[in-house]
């Protein structure tokens, strides 16, 4: 990773506060897609006071092709809560591919009794990308902003909610990336947008805080993690396209902090290595730890983790902050582990970012805190899923008729779901009050089905179809989702 620039802003880490539960905690909106990706299906079930199952459903478009699904955070005001759904259209427009945004109203009335939902359009805004039948869209949001781009050009666009105005988003390098290669999103909103092209030269990345305030941009790829919603490598082109030689690895000098005022506030920047241009794999996952301190601005350190068979998918933990460290769980699910790389295997790594009074430096280091084989099947082409909800991970892959749920604090893991006859997973999303779907399905295969789980693992629905949850981090991409 080659930095530019970097200009720290504030992303200063909270812990959240302990407010009253929300009125529709125990309500949740799952979505399909309809025939041709041109709707969007809602369903709202669950429990109110007095009574239970589903209280709402309907439709919305139709569209060209839904090409990614987002919720904002949800504002609540008495009984009443609100969200915004944010549906980007890939094929809108005579041409087939233009890119619309389209945002809509959600509110649920909640009573001890029912809860009344109502869904309308409150705008469509025409967005300066090119999209396609197929092409992959990524979306990410915070509290002001959206972040849109597809695979089919280089080029991103940030929008301003509220006023909707648009901003065009491009990394110049030489050669020049022909696509943007992911958007992904940090639990406290931080987004970074990498570019790339045929070659790991082309990468670059741009990085905006959650006011929407560009920070960072540099060369090489470059990715965000959250708490929720694991990055999978799936989407992103072959490694030799992405992942640097393990030799060519960067190094970075130590910031130094000359005060001994707390907090210090990282962001932390991951990138893949191959051990050579010609494997097939993402081998070693390497982070950077950049930030600031009250009088200074830098990079603390970096390290590599692995070697692994194939990272099929990494999730970062919650982050606590106990008097001068910060700590922070990650997770690499090696989708092609053991001899015959096969087999699935879960890694956790405790990461610190440790403030030393005495020296004025703050040192960034991980290890190993535990692993363990999941009841998955894998190999080096599959496709991983790796989400977080309370004390649980969910892992899965495009070879497995059953899903993983794994305990965060014993890394104790059992299998979960499955259908007959067999069909493998599709997918696993997570909405923001920790529900998680788990679905199993496949183009070839006509059975598909899927679980409802709530953050403590428990499940709540389970029936045939593909049901989807979304949150207001990272969006569905509707072309990686079984049909």
């Amino acid at each position: 990773m080659r930095i530019q620039s970097i200009a720290i802003w504030p992303l200063v880490i909270i812990a959240p506060a302990m407010g009253a539960t929300p009125v529709d905690s125990n309500l949740v909106t799952t979505y399909s897609l309809g025939p041709s990706s041109s709707t969007i299906s809602y369903l709202v079930c669950g429990s109110t006071q007095e009574s239970e199952g589903c209280y709402a459903s309907g439709d919305v478009g139709p569209f060209g092709r839904v090409g990614a699904l987002l919720e904002s955070e949800a504002s609540e005001s008495g009984n009443v809560v609100t969200r915004e759904v944010y549906v980007i259209d890939t094929a809108a427009g005579s041409s087939g591919d233009a890119v619309e945004l389209s945002v809509y109203k959600k509110t649920d009335t909640v009573t001890a009794s029912d809860d009344t939902v109502e869904v309308t359009l409150l705008r469509s805004v025409s967005l300066p990308l090119r999209g396609g039948e197929h092409a992959n869209c990524y979306l990410a949001g915070s509290n002001a902003y959206l972040y849109v781009a597809t695979d089919t050009g280089a080029t991103a666009a940030q929008i301003k909610k509220g006023s909707w105005q648009v901003t065009k988003i491009s990394y110049e390098s030489d050669p020049a990336p022909t696509r943007v290669l992911s958007i992904s999103a940090t639990t406290a909103g931080a987004v970074t947008i990498a570019f790339g092209g045929t070659t790991p030269s082309a990468a670059g990345y741009v990085s905006f805080n959650a006011e929407g305030q560009q920070f960072e941009q540099g060369g090489g790829y470059n990715a965000y993690l959250n708490s929720a919603i694991g990055l999978s490598t799936f989407e992103l082109p072959a490694p030799s396209a992405v992942a640097v030689p393990s030799a060519a690895a960067a190094a970075r000098p130590a910031a130094v902090a000359p005060s001994t005022t707390i907090p210090i506030t990282v962001v932390s920047n991951y990138e893949f290595e191959t051990l050579s241009q010609t494997n097939a794999a993402f081998n070693d996952l390497v982070f950077f730890d950049c930030g600031s301190t009250p009088l200074s601005s830098g990079c603390f350190g970096s390290a590599t983790l692995g070697p692994f068979g194939n990272i099929g998918a990494v999730l970062g933990g919650v982050i606590t902050w106990r008097d001068d460290t910060l700590s922070q769980h990650i997770y690499v699910l090696d989708s092609a582990a053991g001899p015959q790389q096969k087999e699935v295997v879960l890694y956790d790594y405790l990461k610190t970012d440790v403030y030393d009074p005495a020296s004025g430096n703050v040192l960034a280091s991980a290890k190993l805190a535990g692993s363990v084989l999941l009841p998955l099947t894998g190999n080096i082409k599959t496709r991983a899923w790796l989400a977080g909800s309370g004390n649980f991970l969910y892992a899965g892959t495009s070879a497995s008729t059953a899903a993983a749920i794994i305990d965060t604090g014993t890394l104790a893991a059992s299998s979960y779901g499955g259908f007959s006859p067999p069909v493998d997973v599709g997918s696993i999303t997570v909405n923001d009050y920790g529900y998680v779907s788990l679905v199993f399905a496949k183009a070839s295969n006509a059975v598909s089905g899927f679980y409802l789980l709530n953050k403590d693992g428990e499940g709540e629905e389970d029936g045939g179809g593909t049901e989807y949850v979304a949150s207001s981090l990272v969006g569905l991409n509707a072309e990686g989702l079984p049909p």
